[in-house]
């Protein structure tokens, strides 16, 4: 499969779990990565040390002042150029194969937004996804989904700045007025366990 999707790395402080994650996506995903868009959101460790290390063409690092979350994936989501987005938090780790399975998935039910489980056991089945069905409550993990880059154009902002909470949610809902999408119950990713409490973005 040509390489065909940008990945979106938003990291603060990330240096114990970043090379996991990217090495996640370099090593797992077949030929179907363009570019991986790491956002390095003023980090006060040596995370941007710890990307330069890897030493891959596919990788772009952007080092930004600390500015949160909605606007690192923000840039991440401007400098990005393939047909499609998936995003990726620094302390997450994608299962082998897992932009295929969308992929394919994405093709079968011509679906612009497919995400899926972060757990074994799923306790929603695959299905699509209609606006309504998200409305009842977000399942939707961030580190899962894929997402058509012209469904996200139409989105501006993507990730509404200042939001302290369920950014992401008010995000995917409105992908999902825009696109079809779909659920997969397949695990799709991992959390690395790491000391840092997840999300603590500029604290």
């Amino acid at each position: 499969r040509s390489p065909c999707v940008d990945v979106i790395i938003p990291v603060f402080n990330g240096r114990e779990t970043i090379v996991a994650a990217i090495t996640s996506v370099l090593s797992g995903q077949g030929t179907c990565v363009h570019r991986i868009i790491v956002v390095d959101d003023g980090s006060q460790d040596d995370t941007a040390e710890q990307v330069r290390s890897l030493d891959a063409s596919m990788i772009e690092l952007v080092s930004t002042p600390n500015q949160g979350v909605a606007r690192a994936r923000n840039l991440g989501i401007e400098r990005a150029g393939a047909e499609w987005i998936a995003f990726l938090d620094a302390d997450d780790v994608w299962m082998p194969g897992k932009l295929e399975a969308q992929l394919r998935i994405a093709g079968e039910q011509g679906a612009g937004f497919v995400c899926g489980s972060v757990s074994v056991q799923s306790a929603l089945q695959s299905c699509r996804i209609s606006p309504q069905l998200l409305a009842r409550g977000n399942f939707v993990a961030t580190s899962s989904v894929l997402v058509k880059r012209s469904v996200l154009q139409q989105i501006q902002p993507v990730f509404t700045p200042g939001m302290t909470f369920a950014e992401d949610y008010l995000a995917w809902l409105k992908c999902v007025t825009l696109t079809p999408g779909y659920y997969l119950s397949n695990k799709l990713v991992d959390y690395i366990l790491s000391e840092r409490p997840r999300y603590r973005w500029g604290q």
